[in-house]
């Protein structure tokens, strides 16, 4: 057995629920990683697969990995529908070392990730976050709304206002300092929150976590992060995003659970109004062409997940019958 005596520096969280066909490989990732004085939380939604037994099996062998097994999903038991965020928040709430990051289970990291990460913000007191540029593989037939060429247009969709040439360069994530302004509006307009992948600052990052899902809660906690610092992006790709994977949940179904289908037809209008009472009235008005385009962009994002929505709806209603 691989035993760390080390008070660990940086805590990897990874919620998961029912993530037998990647669960592996995402540990190996970290087991593999140059930086070693780490944990790895994983905390099991309450899975039906062989979740449990990859990750006793794993937790046996190597000390640094700590396995939590929820018997109900913590979802359900407190928001009335399944969502992912109340276990992010749980493994979240597990860390006490200097830094953390959230891990999907169907993500890949290069060896490298965490040591020049951790190097960046060790060395930069005045960044809350860092992560690598990242490329996205698809697991399953991707869901339009994910699509790059869609959010490029979202972005450029307002050409009157003012561009951003450095979107040209940044696909997933967007590295931003200065003043809270300047750091804020290029995300908003970025349209993505890739970033909530980053390590973080974990006393920080624990100050700006989200109750209750909302659409574009984790850019919410981005923009809550940005007031604390900025964000580096290191100029490599040492990561892979999996695009319809285990850790993508519909948003329709997410909405309709948690908010109910009026909640689902105004997908980004929580968002809008959290925006209002959090970034100051100056960048909200400054920017109100942003949110009103964004609300109207929320029905391409629901429309291609209505025959996904009304499956799940059938198998729930089979179930309880």
């Amino acid at each position: 057995m691989i035993s760390n005596n080390q008070s660990p520096k940086v805590t990897i969280g990874m919620p998961v629920y029912n993530g037998e066909k990647f669960l592996s490989n995402a540990i190996d990732c970290f087991l593999a990683q140059s930086y070693t004085n780490f944990e790895l939380i994983i905390s099991d939604d309450g899975s039906t697969d062989s979740t449990s037994k990859i990750c006793t099996e794993y937790a046996a062998k190597d000390s640094r990995i700590k396995y939590i097994r929820h018997a109900k999903n913590l979802g359900l038991e407190a928001l009335g529908g399944q969502s992912g965020l109340p276990n992010f928040n749980f493994v979240l709430s597990q860390a006490s070392s200097p830094y953390f990051m959230w891990a999907g289970v169907d993500d890949n990291w290069e060896p490298e990730f965490i040591e020049k990460n951790v190097n960046f913000l060790e060395a930069n007191a005045n960044f809350v976050a860092s992560v690598s540029k990242m490329s996205w593989q698809e697991n399953i037939v991707p869901r339009k709304h994910f699509s790059d060429n869609k959010r490029t247009k979202l972005k450029n969709l307002l050409k009157f206002r003012k561009t951003y040439n450095i979107f040209e360069k940044y696909e997933h994530v967007l590295p931003v300092s200065g003043s809270y302004e300047q750091k804020v509006v290029p995300y908003l307009r970025f349209n993505s929150a890739s970033a909530v992948y980053a390590l973080y600052r974990t006393d920080k990052l624990q100050k700006c976590i989200f109750q209750k899902p909302i659409a574009g809660w984790d850019l919410a906690v981005i923009l809550k992060a940005l007031r604390f610092g900025g964000i580096n992006v290191l100029d490599e790709k040492l990561m892979v995003r999996t695009i319809g994977g285990a850790s993508t949940k519909s948003i329709l179904i997410d909405t309709v659970e948690n908010g109910g289908f009026l909640g689902s037809l105004f997908l980004y209008m929580p968002f809008t109004i959290w925006c209002l009472k959090n970034l100051g009235l100056k960048i909200f008005f400054k920017n109100l062409d942003w949110f009103a385009v964004l609300n109207g962009y929320g029905w391409s994002m629901v429309l291609p997940e209505i025959p996904m929505f009304l499956r799940h709806l059938f198998l729930k209603l089979k179930s309880n019958n």
